[in-house]
């Protein structure tokens, strides 16, 4: 890593319509941000489909791209701008990488929401 550079996870959660194709391609664009940003991506994995917890927009379910990148601390908020014009990208998270976040691992196995029925309510009496 670059003394000018700081290392980020990011969570790109995107168009589930996207063929395994266009998902490479759509990586490739973001490598390309990435560089324009003087930065570059360390690794990229694709988390696979899976049902959103809520819907956004038409959405219940997307494709979820995990990337580590390496990026100079004042080109983050131009990058992020520029990531919002992607129009594959449904939403996007970017965490400064402290060593705490852990490697990038694909999950084999998507962990199931509990249905409506089974979550038990509470409430606080007040």
């Amino acid at each position: 890593m670059s003394n000018l550079n700081r290392e980020y996870q990011t969570i790109l959660i995107v168009n589930p319509e996207l063929a395994e194709a266009d998902i490479s391609k759509l990586q490739g664009q973001v490598g390309e941000l990435v560089g324009r940003h003087q930065g570059r991506v360390v690794e990229s994995v694709s988390l696979g489909r899976r049902r959103l917890s809520y819907k956004m927009g038409r959405f219940t379910e997307a494709t979820y791209l995990q990337m580590k990148l390496e990026l100079p601390p004042l080109q983050l908020s131009s990058f992020e701008r520029a990531l919002k014009m992607v129009e594959s990208v449904i939403r996007f998270l970017v965490l400064k990488d402290n060593g705490s976040l852990g490697d990038l691992k694909p999950s084999t196995e998507e962990t199931p929401l509990p249905h409506r029925s089974e979550v038990r309510e509470t409430r606080r009496e007040g």
